[in-house]
């Protein structure tokens, strides 16, 4: 599951994260001496009921289960790694509906009014009347907004990468652009960012670069090499 269906599962990295997290601290542990082919749907129903008696909530299994087993099975189906389908039609806990707090139209105003700016004021305006996610409202340009249809195209978004991800970034950018001659444009294409992320990333990775190589002797603390 790590090794070769979560790498190339086409996920956010945040959510590529708690994928993993979630992989190794519930699947594994039951899964892992298995094989695929020999999983079935009294297995992943045993499954269930072991992740119940350890406490796990229904919203836990839900998600495990619906979203990453799935997920998992529905791959190895398809790739003819099983058979069957050994997840599907499993039944689960059911999951008690979250209450929603909603504030009054009072309290918004409240809100509204302590915010620093008129830009600040804005953006909530806008994450109001549009629904969009914090990184994609962040990240809305002037060229996205086409003033003759007043349609609004949302192409972009920040994703926060954990610190143990950030070095793999770093080097896929740097050794794309400086190394392999990938240009800027396919690149972010290909990551699914933008120019601007991308300059901050090769920045970093130079940064780190260059202090890797002045604490190793390489180069000076000016930049210059030494003799």
């Amino acid at each position: 599951m790590q090794d070769k269906w979560l790498p190339n599962h086409q996920l956010e990295p945040g959510v590529r994260r708690n994928y993993a997290g979630q992989i190794r601290k519930h699947l594994l542990p039951f899964f892992g001496p298995m094989k695929m082919r020999d999983i079935m749907p009294e297995h992943v129903r045993q499954w269930i009921t072991e992740m119940k008696s350890r406490g796990a909530s229904a919203r836990t299994i839900q998600y495990c289960h619906g979203s990453i087993l799935n997920a998992i099975f529905t791959t190895a189906l398809v790739d003819e790694v099983v058979t069957i389908h050994p997840s599907h039609g499993v039944k689960r806990p059911p999951v008690p509906d979250k209450p929603r707090r909603i504030i009054t139209a009072a309290q918004f105003d409240r809100l509204y009014q302590a915010l620093p700016d008129a830009d600040s004021q804005l953006l909530v305006e806008m994450d109001i009347e549009s629904r969009m996610r914090w990184g994609e409202l962040t990240e809305v340009r002037v060229r996205d907004l086409d003033f003759t249809t007043r349609i609004l195209t949302v192409s972009r978004a920040v994703v926060e990468l954990s610190p143990d991800e950030r070095p793999a970034r770093q080097r896929r950018v740097f050794v794309a652009l400086v190394l392999n001659a990938v240009p800027l444009d396919t690149l972010v294409i290909e990551l699914g960012t933008n120019r601007n992320a991308i300059y901050k990333t090769l920045f970093d990775a130079r940064r780190k670069l260059r202090a890797a190589l002045a604490a190793n002797g390489y180069i000076g603390d000016d930049g210059g090499r030494r003799s």
